[in-house]
């Protein structure tokens, strides 16, 4: 099954990067370079490529969500054949429980997927209100993930 979240992965990249090169290229190469030319009869990309990249996440979030649905599908149908046959079910197969631990990796993911989702943003645009804007929500959803940590398991060391 990971083989197969990969190769969707892969066919996504190879399908949408080529999508998503710059189109400042060749809108400089159809511009007027002359003093004499003007923009009237000038064609220009359209302006489809400033979706590109949301489109690629986009692509890239539905076959994470694919994959893992399935994932949860097959080992549901797993267990119920294990109750079928009244097998004991190995701890393997049984979801695990949150966790202190859990809590702070899912927190520490949350707040470096903001830093890099707002680096790339200002990197992208240049400006530092867009980076802040899109990187708010990770940030804050791992902020209350330590909170979540701190507060709402017992400690482990106790």
């Amino acid at each position: 099954m990971k083989r197969i979240a990969t190769v969707l992965c892969l066919a996504f990249t190879l399908v949408l990067v080529p999508a998503m090169l710059p189109v400042d290229a060749v809108a400089q190469e159809l511009a007027p370079t002359g003093p004499g030319q003007d923009m009237q009869h000038t064609v220009l990309p359209p302006p489809a490529a400033f979706p590109m990249p949301m489109l690629f996440l986009l692509g890239v979030l539905v076959s994470v969500l694919t994959y893992l649905h399935l994932r949860g599908k097959r080992r549901n149908e797993l267990l119920a054949r294990f109750i079928e046959r009244s097998q004991e079910i190995p701890p393997e197969l049984l979801p695990r429980q949150p966790s202190r631990h859990g809590a702070r990796r899912a927190g520490t993911l949350l707040v470096a997927f903001a830093a890099g989702l707002g680096l790339l943003v200002f990197l992208m645009t240049g400006e530092g209100r867009p980076a802040l804007a899109w990187s708010l929500l990770p940030l804050f959803l791992g902020i209350a993930s330590f909170v979540n940590a701190a507060f709402f398991y017992p400690d482990s060391r106790r």
